[in-house]
């Protein structure tokens, strides 16, 4: 039955291709997943701030949230455009490369416990409708990265969220989305205290859903030593602490 069933979907992708040949999710350019153009936006760099507990860690993302990078990843995000996947690990791992974050994470290589990759959750509810859980592949890429460099990372979808609400970064302000996820964010599990945690979001508008994740590991004795984002508002800090 996995066969077939496989056998089918992989009939329907030719025919919808046949029929609705694919564009660039960001340009709408032929016959390309992501093309050159939009790919090279995701490589400028936004670096912002976020606060907790009294300290701070850095963000950082691979583009501003705007323009044809804000329309490809909401088409792969909510519109179900999963051959995204590939192009966005590829780019979130290069954005690991880059000095400005492997110059902070290298003090982490020595550390005997692993430094844990945490996906931003998503309710149930919008991981029922997307039919799958789409950040845990991007920080799996982030984790083989650090792998790569020699540090002793894991991708572990740590944090659930309580309820049914949805995290749509269009959905609601600032404050309404800090409220929304207050108390409703928990650690799956309790065997990772005292180790570092790495944070992994799709879009940094606010930063609200970082500060409430870094809070709700802070509060297990798990240290968010830094974040990665496909991409962030750019010109803006969250900085009160919690």
């Amino acid at each position: 039955m996995g066969l077939i069933s496989q056998t089918l979907s992989a009939m329907a992708r030719e025919i919808k291709d046949l029929l609705l040949p694919r564009g660039c999710a960001g340009c709408d350019a032929p016959d390309e997943v992501l093309c050159d153009t939009c790919a090279a936006n995701f490589e400028q760099g936004i670096i912002r701030s976020h606060a907790h507990t009294g300290s701070t860690y850095p963000s950082f993302a691979c583009s501003e949230y705007r323009g044809e990078s804000r329309r490809a990843i909401l088409r792969w995000k909510d519109h179900g455009d999963e051959e995204l996947t590939t192009p966005f690990c590829r780019l979130i791992s290069k954005r690991v490369r880059r000095d400005d974050s492997m110059g902070l994470l290298r003090a982490y290589v020595g550390s005997r416990p692993p430094i844990l990759v945490v996906p931003a959750p998503s309710t149930m509810q919008s991981m029922r409708r997307r039919g799958r859980c789409h950040m845990m592949p991007l920080a799996k890429a982030v984790a083989n990265e650090l792998q790569a460099w020699g540090m002793p990372a894991t991708a572990v979808q740590l944090l659930s969220v309580a309820g049914g609400a949805n995290k749509a970064v269009q959905q609601s302000r600032a404050i309404q989305r800090s409220q929304r996820l207050q108390g409703r964010l928990h650690v799956k599990q309790q065997r990772f205290y005292g180790t570092h945690a790495i944070l992994v979001d799709d879009i940094v508008t606010t930063g609200s859903t970082l500060t409430s994740c870094g809070r709700a590991l802070s509060d297990a004795g798990i240290t968010p030593i830094a974040a990665y984002a496909l991409a962030s508002v750019a010109g803006r800090t969250q900085s009160s602490s919690i």
